[in-house]
């Protein structure tokens, strides 16, 4: 009986908003499908074709190398001659490592010491000198 008393302008509202729900549910429903078929593809191809770091060959050059590489003006990963501008045509990474150098220089523990004068007087470590 209620049905009977509402307007035709509350019908075609209410048939409007059951379209709407209809269409709400099919997107979400494609949404989840396309979600659930990306899931699927990124679980299954995790980049086959990319390599893994510990597969990527690592060139070291020595610094007589390099320095001989520089002395004939070539390239420090090809053997073309480098000059501005100069593209290998093989892409590569490079990392530069300094090695530290072994050779320890001993330093003097001295302290430094202002006179009345203003002067500055430089006075050995009595400790220091005790040890040698």
């Amino acid at each position: 009986m209620a049905e009977m008393t509402e307007q035709p302008w509350q019908q075609r509202l209410q048939e409007e908003l059951k379209t709407l729900d209809m269409i709400v549910f099919r997107g979400i429903d494609r949404l989840q499908g396309i979600i659930t078929e990306t899931k699927k593809e990124l679980k299954e191809s995790p980049h086959q074709n990319q390599k893994r770091p510990q597969d990527i060959p690592i060139k070291r050059l020595t610094p007589a190398e390099m320095a001989a590489r520089r002395e004939k003006g070539l390239c420090y990963s090809c053997d073309e001659v480098y000059k501005f501008g100069h593209q290998c045509t093989k892409r590569q990474i490079f990392m530069f490592k300094e090695e530290e150098e072994s050779n320890e220089v001993e330093e003097e523990n001295t302290e430094i010491v202002v006179d009345s004068g203003g002067k500055l007087i430089e006075v050995p470590d009595p400790e220091d000198s005790a040890t040698r």
